[in-house]
Protein backbone atom coordinates (compact mmCIF):
# COMPACT_ATOMS: atom_id res chain seq x y z
CA UNK A 1 0.00 0.00 0.00
CA UNK A 2 3.03 2.23 0.74
CA UNK A 3 4.51 1.75 -2.78
CA UNK A 4 0.86 2.55 -4.33
CA UNK A 5 0.65 5.29 -2.30
CA UNK A 6 4.03 6.65 -3.56
CA UNK A 7 3.95 6.12 -7.00
CA UNK A 8 -0.06 7.56 -7.23
CA UNK A 9 2.21 10.60 -5.68
CA UNK A 10 4.63 10.79 -8.25
CA UNK A 11 1.94 10.89 -10.59
CA UNK A 12 0.05 13.47 -9.44
CA UNK A 13 3.45 15.59 -9.30
CA UNK A 14 4.26 14.65 -13.07
CA UNK A 15 0.82 15.71 -13.57
CA UNK A 16 1.26 19.06 -11.89
CA UNK A 17 4.50 19.72 -13.48
CA UNK A 18 3.49 19.14 -17.47
CA UNK A 19 0.05 20.73 -17.06
CA UNK A 20 0.22 24.36 -19.15
CA UNK A 21 1.59 26.94 -17.11
CA UNK A 22 1.36 25.05 -14.03
CA UNK A 23 3.83 26.72 -11.40
CA UNK A 24 6.47 24.80 -9.07
CA UNK A 25 7.37 25.76 -5.56
CA UNK A 26 9.95 24.06 -3.17
CA UNK A 27 9.50 24.81 0.40
CA UNK A 28 6.40 26.75 -0.47
CA UNK A 29 2.77 25.80 -1.23
CA UNK A 30 2.10 29.07 -2.86
CA UNK A 31 4.99 30.52 -5.63
CA UNK A 32 4.24 34.00 -6.19
CA UNK A 33 2.03 34.52 -9.37
CA UNK A 34 5.33 35.98 -11.40
CA UNK A 35 7.57 32.92 -10.78
CA UNK A 36 7.61 29.79 -12.73
CA UNK A 37 9.85 27.81 -9.96
CA UNK A 38 10.10 29.42 -6.62
CA UNK A 39 12.39 27.62 -3.56
CA UNK A 40 11.88 28.66 -0.21
CA UNK A 41 14.75 28.26 2.33
CA UNK A 42 16.52 29.80 5.60
CA UNK A 43 18.50 27.00 5.97
CA UNK A 44 20.27 26.11 2.26
CA UNK A 45 21.10 27.82 -0.80
CA UNK A 46 20.53 26.82 -4.86
CA UNK A 47 23.43 25.13 -6.38
CA UNK A 48 23.57 25.79 -9.75
CA UNK A 49 26.10 23.19 -12.09
CA UNK A 50 29.74 23.79 -11.33
CA UNK A 51 32.10 23.75 -14.26
CA UNK A 52 35.64 24.90 -15.03
CA UNK A 53 36.13 27.04 -17.99
CA UNK A 54 37.51 24.25 -20.24
CA UNK A 55 34.37 22.01 -19.29
CA UNK A 56 31.99 24.90 -20.18
CA UNK A 57 33.84 25.84 -23.38
CA UNK A 58 34.25 22.33 -24.63
CA UNK A 59 31.25 20.49 -23.29
CA UNK A 60 28.17 23.19 -23.67
CA UNK A 61 27.15 23.12 -27.27
CA UNK A 62 25.13 26.20 -28.44
CA UNK A 63 23.80 27.36 -25.33
CA UNK A 64 20.78 29.39 -24.74
CA UNK A 65 20.65 32.66 -23.68
CA UNK A 66 20.19 33.28 -19.86
CA UNK A 67 21.93 29.74 -19.08
CA UNK A 68 23.40 29.96 -15.94
CA UNK A 69 26.57 28.03 -14.69
CA UNK A 70 29.28 28.72 -11.83
CA UNK A 71 32.74 28.72 -13.55
CA UNK A 72 35.00 27.04 -10.68
CA UNK A 73 37.91 28.52 -12.55
CA UNK A 74 36.92 31.59 -11.56
CA UNK A 75 34.89 31.62 -8.53
CA UNK A 76 32.08 33.35 -10.60
CA UNK A 77 28.32 32.81 -11.71
CA UNK A 78 28.21 32.96 -15.14
CA UNK A 79 25.41 33.17 -17.61
CA UNK A 80 25.00 33.27 -21.39
CA UNK A 81 23.92 36.32 -23.42
CA UNK A 82 24.47 36.90 -27.33
CA UNK A 83 27.27 35.14 -28.31
CA UNK A 84 29.25 34.99 -25.17
CA UNK A 85 29.43 34.25 -21.45
CA UNK A 86 28.89 37.39 -18.80
CA UNK A 87 29.54 37.14 -14.99
CA UNK A 88 28.87 40.34 -12.58
CA UNK A 89 32.32 39.69 -10.95
CA UNK A 90 34.75 42.13 -12.35
CA UNK A 91 36.19 42.77 -9.07
CA UNK A 92 37.02 39.16 -8.27
CA UNK A 93 40.78 38.81 -7.57
CA UNK A 94 40.68 34.78 -9.47
CA UNK A 95 40.11 36.70 -12.66
CA UNK A 96 43.03 38.79 -12.60
CA UNK A 97 44.98 34.74 -12.92
CA UNK A 98 45.35 32.81 -15.51
CA UNK A 99 42.52 29.80 -15.62
CA UNK A 100 43.86 27.04 -14.06
CA UNK A 101 45.45 28.77 -11.35
CA UNK A 102 46.33 26.56 -8.24
CA UNK A 103 46.45 28.93 -4.74
CA UNK A 104 48.35 27.53 -1.93
CA UNK A 105 46.64 29.63 0.64
CA UNK A 106 43.00 30.78 1.05
CA UNK A 107 42.63 32.77 -2.19
CA UNK A 108 44.97 35.04 -5.07
CA UNK A 109 47.92 36.75 -3.49
CA UNK A 110 46.55 40.25 -3.05
CA UNK A 111 47.26 43.10 -5.92
CA UNK A 112 48.73 45.81 -4.30
CA UNK A 113 51.08 48.30 -6.81
CA UNK A 114 54.19 50.10 -6.14
CA UNK A 115 56.40 52.47 -8.99
CA UNK A 116 59.84 51.74 -8.17
CA UNK A 117 63.25 53.42 -8.81
CA UNK A 118 63.10 52.79 -12.62
CA UNK A 119 59.41 53.81 -12.79
CA UNK A 120 58.08 50.27 -13.34
CA UNK A 121 55.05 49.29 -11.55
CA UNK A 122 55.62 46.21 -9.42
CA UNK A 123 53.40 44.29 -7.24
CA UNK A 124 54.76 45.13 -3.87
CA UNK A 125 55.15 41.04 -2.52
CA UNK A 126 56.24 37.68 -3.95
CA UNK A 127 53.30 35.08 -5.71
CA UNK A 128 51.85 33.55 -2.29
CA UNK A 129 52.99 35.44 -0.24
CA UNK A 130 50.25 36.79 2.57
CA UNK A 131 51.66 40.26 3.37
CA UNK A 132 54.86 42.63 2.39
CA UNK A 133 58.02 42.04 3.54
CA UNK A 134 58.84 43.48 6.93
CA UNK A 135 62.27 42.13 7.16
CA UNK A 136 64.43 39.71 4.51
CA UNK A 137 63.63 37.49 7.17
CA UNK A 138 60.04 37.32 7.36
CA UNK A 139 58.52 34.04 6.03
CA UNK A 140 55.05 35.39 5.08
CA UNK A 141 56.75 37.39 2.50
CA UNK A 142 58.46 34.51 0.48
CA UNK A 143 55.62 33.43 -1.37
CA UNK A 144 55.68 29.94 -3.18
CA UNK A 145 58.65 27.76 -4.67
CA UNK A 146 58.22 27.74 -8.56
CA UNK A 147 60.44 25.69 -11.05
CA UNK A 148 61.13 28.36 -13.68
CA UNK A 149 59.11 27.87 -16.30
CA UNK A 150 57.02 25.95 -14.59
CA UNK A 151 52.28 27.04 -14.16
CA UNK A 152 50.97 27.55 -10.87
CA UNK A 153 49.42 24.08 -11.36
CA UNK A 154 50.18 23.47 -7.40
CA UNK A 155 53.62 22.57 -7.83
CA UNK A 156 54.61 25.11 -6.06
CA UNK A 157 52.46 25.09 -2.84
CA UNK A 158 55.30 24.10 -0.09
CA UNK A 159 52.76 20.87 1.17
CA UNK A 160 53.32 19.78 -2.86
CA UNK A 161 54.27 16.36 -3.26
CA UNK A 162 57.79 15.64 -5.20
CA UNK A 163 58.71 13.15 -8.18
CA UNK A 164 61.85 12.09 -9.81
CA UNK A 165 59.88 11.71 -12.82
CA UNK A 166 60.87 14.89 -15.46
CA UNK A 167 58.28 16.77 -17.20
CA UNK A 168 57.91 16.22 -21.54
CA UNK A 169 55.93 18.96 -21.63
CA UNK A 170 54.84 22.19 -20.38
CA UNK A 171 51.13 22.02 -20.19
CA UNK A 172 49.98 22.17 -17.04
CA UNK A 173 47.43 19.64 -15.58
CA UNK A 174 47.22 17.44 -18.71
CA UNK A 175 46.58 14.25 -17.01
CA UNK A 176 50.58 13.50 -16.32
CA UNK A 177 51.94 12.09 -13.19
CA UNK A 178 53.84 15.43 -12.71
CA UNK A 179 50.98 17.67 -12.23
CA UNK A 180 50.88 19.35 -9.65
CA UNK A 181 53.96 18.04 -7.81
CA UNK A 182 57.83 19.50 -7.19
CA UNK A 183 59.54 17.35 -10.10
CA UNK A 184 63.39 16.83 -8.59
CA UNK A 185 66.54 16.25 -10.31
CA UNK A 186 69.94 15.13 -9.78
CA UNK A 187 71.83 15.28 -13.08
CA UNK A 188 72.72 17.94 -15.04
CA UNK A 189 70.89 20.23 -16.33
CA UNK A 190 68.76 19.98 -13.18
CA UNK A 191 65.81 21.02 -14.77
CA UNK A 192 62.64 20.14 -14.28
CA UNK A 193 61.84 19.74 -18.06
CA UNK A 194 63.31 17.16 -20.68
CA UNK A 195 63.95 18.87 -23.01
CA UNK A 196 64.99 22.15 -20.87
CA UNK A 197 63.28 25.27 -22.26
CA UNK A 198 64.12 28.71 -20.74
CA UNK A 199 61.87 30.72 -22.28
CA UNK A 200 58.22 29.94 -20.94
CA UNK A 201 58.21 32.55 -18.72
CA UNK A 202 59.23 35.18 -21.57
CA UNK A 203 56.73 38.78 -20.98
CA UNK A 204 53.11 38.77 -19.99
CA UNK A 205 51.82 36.45 -22.49
CA UNK A 206 54.79 34.05 -21.88
CA UNK A 207 53.91 30.79 -22.09
CA UNK A 208 52.95 29.64 -18.33
CA UNK A 209 53.28 32.85 -16.91
CA UNK A 210 51.76 32.76 -13.24
CA UNK A 211 51.51 36.44 -12.70
CA UNK A 212 48.38 38.38 -12.48
CA UNK A 213 47.17 40.02 -16.05
CA UNK A 214 49.90 42.98 -17.18
CA UNK A 215 52.17 41.39 -15.05
CA UNK A 216 55.48 39.64 -15.94
CA UNK A 217 58.84 38.55 -14.39
CA UNK A 218 60.89 41.57 -14.43
CA UNK A 219 64.58 41.86 -16.91
CA UNK A 220 67.99 41.29 -15.44
CA UNK A 221 68.42 45.03 -16.31
CA UNK A 222 65.35 46.38 -14.62
CA UNK A 223 66.33 44.18 -11.45
CA UNK A 224 69.20 45.81 -11.16
CA UNK A 225 67.59 49.38 -12.07
CA UNK A 226 66.00 48.85 -8.68
CA UNK A 227 68.81 47.78 -6.65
Amino acid sequence: MKTKTTLLSLLLVLISLNTTNAQVGIGTTSPDPSAQLELQSTAKGFLPPRLTTAQRDDNIVNPVEGLLIYNTSVKCLQWWVGNAWHDGCGDNPYLDYPDGTVFCASGPTELVEVTGAGGRVWMDRNLGASQVATSSTDAAAYGDLYQWGRAADGHQCRTSGTTATNATTAVPNAGNSWDGVFITESSSPLDWLTPQDNNLWQGVNGTNNPCPAGFRLPTETEWNTER
